[in-house]
């Protein structure tokens, strides 16, 4: 052995580091998928699905309807509050209309396939890697990672 050899091997026994050079391995990735609900067994979502539409859907019928009632009573009556009664119905309607929205958008999300790709990167962050080698080495191999990209 030669005495730069011996020198590394005493400095490695000191700082208790081995003296070999170690590989970095690809990450495992793993494929994960989750199968959508499906709808034809599931009676009871179905039916609590089209029951809410129902409601929802009747519900701004009848305020269509109260809006028009409120509004000739606004007209001929010429109150403030009145009209503020007719401003508070339209932002009800509205709201009602936006709810019936988001329960079929509500209802896209659930019948939807979800995957999920799961590798080192989504599961966590590490920190604070040391890299036991060279600077050739490690020279080389960032050389290799960015011809490789």
């Amino acid at each position: 052995m030669s005495k730069i050899q011996d020198q590394l091997n005493k400095l490695n026994d000191v700082l208790g580091v081995a003296n070999e050079i170690v590989t970095e391995t690809e990450p495992e990735t793993k494929l994960v998928i989750i199968d959508p609900i499906d709808f034809n067994n599931d009676v009871g979502m179905l039916s609590d699905f089209n029951d809410t539409r129902e409601t929802l859907k009747k519900l701004v019928i009848q305020g269509e309807k109260a809006l028009t009632s409120v509004i000739e009573t606004a007209s001929t009556s010429n109150l403030p509050r009145d009209y503020a009664i007719v401003g508070t119905l339209i932002s009800a309607i509205a709201e009602i209309a936006k709810d019936l929205v988001s329960l079929h958008k509500t209802l896209a999300d659930i019948h939807k396939t979800r995957a999920f790709i799961i590798t080192p990167e989504t599961v966590g962050t590490t920190n604070n890697n040391m890299f036991v080698g060279t600077t050739k080495e490690m020279l080389a191999m960032l050389n290799n990672n960015d011809s490789g990209s």
